[in-house]
């Protein structure tokens, strides 16, 4: 098992060309990142650089990229555009804020002019809209729905891009996502393939996970394996089973509450929180029931 003891991180802020790796200084984020359109957001506090340095940062620096986890053990956690840079002294200490958005250029500001031929499926259609973006989004991995159909007849996007990723997000009944700059697509009952996580106390899990309608909440360390989309196991022995709701007269919600504790989730929200000369390296999650025995294909259906 990898120790999770020796903490270890990687703060880069560049515009493209050029970097600062401010790894050397203390620093504080909270990035929180879930399964719908939205852009992911990050806050990251970094402190006591020198005047010149973040001068620079402010007036050249666009993006962010934040690698953490332990010793061994790190990987990426967030990739972003940079939204606005606050600075400002919290007592004796210089604070330079950077507040970041994932995806947030294509979101906010993409828009979709182009066509698609005939005889496409909804992940062809789903590629197309994302090379009309795709100076601000690349391909990560899509796993199609259950729908197949292909298009009797072309088809014309002219649209804003989240307009138009949400309606194939019905089409394809998936979950449709970005994730440090990748378009992502999970179907509905579905995970990313090869991402399976096993969370104990011995791997992380704090206390107890708890039962909700949909799944469990829990807290662990910090993971970078934990990503959106991710398929998760938690033993029944760890998850705190919900309790029924006396006045709830909706038979089927008393049923979702009452099944079985323990299994497979899907992970559809997660919170990094992170101090590197303080308490806080977690992972606040939220999960869905799935079923692990759905077969997955990167680009295809996915089959029970």
């Amino acid at each position: 098992m990898t120790r999770q003891w020796l903490r270890e991180y990687r703060f880069i802020a560049g515009d493209g060309k050029k970097a600062l790796d401010l790894s050397k200084l203390r620093i504080v984020f909270d990035i929180q990142k879930n399964d719908n359109l939205t852009p992911n957001s990050a806050n990251v506090k970094i402190y006591n650089l020198s005047d010149d340095t973040a001068n620079r940062i402010i007036k050249q620096f666009t993006r962010v990229r934040l690698e953490a986890g332990y010793q061994g053990d790190t990987g990426l956690i967030y990739q972003g555009t940079v939204i606005q840079i606050v600075r400002y002294r919290a007592g004796v200490d210089s604070v330079l804020e950077f507040i970041a958005g994932d995806g947030d250029l294509a979101y906010t500001y993409g828009f979709v002019n182009c066509t698609q031929a005939a005889g496409a499926r909804p992940i062809d259609s789903l590629r197309t809209v994302r090379n009309a973006v795709s100076g601000s989004l690349v391909e990560g991995i899509l796993t199609a729905g259950a729908n197949t159909q292909k298009l009797p007849r072309g088809k014309v996007f002219f649209t804003p891009f989240k307009s138009a990723v949400q309606k194939l997000s019905r089409s394809m009944n998936s979950e449709i996502y970005m994730d440090s700059g990748k378009l992502m697509a999970v179907p509905h009952r579905g995970y990313l393939p090869k991402t399976a996580v096993y969370l104990s106390p011995e791997t992380g899990l704090i206390g107890t996970a708890k039962q909700t309608i949909e799944g469990i909440e829990c807290q662990c360390l910090l993971n970078h394996k934990l990503t959106i989309g991710a398929l998760i196991r938690i033993d029944e022995e760890h998850v705190q089973q919900a309790k029924l709701d006396v006045k709830q007269k909706d038979k089927k919600n008393k049923k979702k509450a009452s099944d079985k504790r323990g299994g497979f989730y899907r992970l559809i929200s997660c919170r990094y929180r992170g101090d590197s000369r303080g308490k806080d390296w977690y992972c606040d999650l939220k999960g869905v029931l799935v079923d692990a025995g759905t077969k997955q294909t990167k680009d295809g259906e996915a089959h029970a």
